[in-house]
C-alpha cells in the first residue's frame, strides 16, 4: 500500500535545502551611494550589485531609518529609535543599549539573508551614537558594520 522505494529522509532534506536557498535569495539590487543619496549610474544605466553588497546596503538603510518615521515603513519594525535616545543622558546606558540591540535584531530578522545578529557595541558620542554589530548570514558569512547615528 505504501511505496517502499522512496527515501523520505532524503526527500525532506532536499526540500529543506531548496527552501533555504530560496529564502536567502534577496533578488536584484542596485548600487546606492549614501553620501550623495543617488543610485550609481554606469554607462547610462543603474549599476547592479552582488548579494553581499546588497545586504550591506540593506543594513545601512535599516540603521539610517528611524522606526515608524516614514509612512512606507509604518508598522513594519524596520529601523530603530536611537533618535529618541540621543540627548537623553538621564537614561541608563544599559537600557539604551539593550533597547537598540532588540530593535536592530528585530529589523534584521526581516531580511531573508540574515540569520541573526550579535556582538553589539553601542557608544555615545558628542553628536549621537556609534552602533557596531555583526550580522550572521544564512550562507555562513559574517558582516561586521559600524554606523554613526
Amino acid at each position: 500500500m505504501f511505496p517502499t522505494d522512496i527515501d523520505l529522509g532524503e526527500t525532506v532534506e532536499r526540500l529543506e535545502q531548496a527552501q533555504a536557498e530560496q529564502s536567502s535569495n534577496i533578488g536584484r539590487s542596485f548600487l546606492f551611494d549614501f553620501s550623495t543619496g543617488q543610485h550609481k549610474i554606469v554607462d547610462g544605466a543603474v549599476a547592479e550589485c552582488d548579494e553581499l553588497t546588497a545586504i550591506k546596503q540593506w543594513l545601512e538603510l535599516m540603521v539610517r531609518t528611524t522606526l515608524n518615521k516614514y509612512q512606507v515603513y509604518q508598522n513594519t519594525a524596520f529601523g530603530h529609535s536611537a533618535e529618541t535616545f540621543v540627548g537623553r543622558r538621564t537614561l541608563p546606558k544599559g537600557f539604551v543599549a539593550s533597547e537598540l540591540e532588540r530593535e536592530i535584531s528585530e529589523s534584521c530578522a526581516l531580511c531573508p539573508a540574515i540569520e541573526r545578529t550579535g556582538n553589539f557595541e553601542i557608544t555615545r558620542t558628542t553628536r549621537g551614537m556609534t552602533i557596531a554589530f555583526t550580522a550572521y548570514l544564512v550562507n555562513g558569512d559574517l558582516l561586521e558594520g559600524k554606523y554613526d547615528v
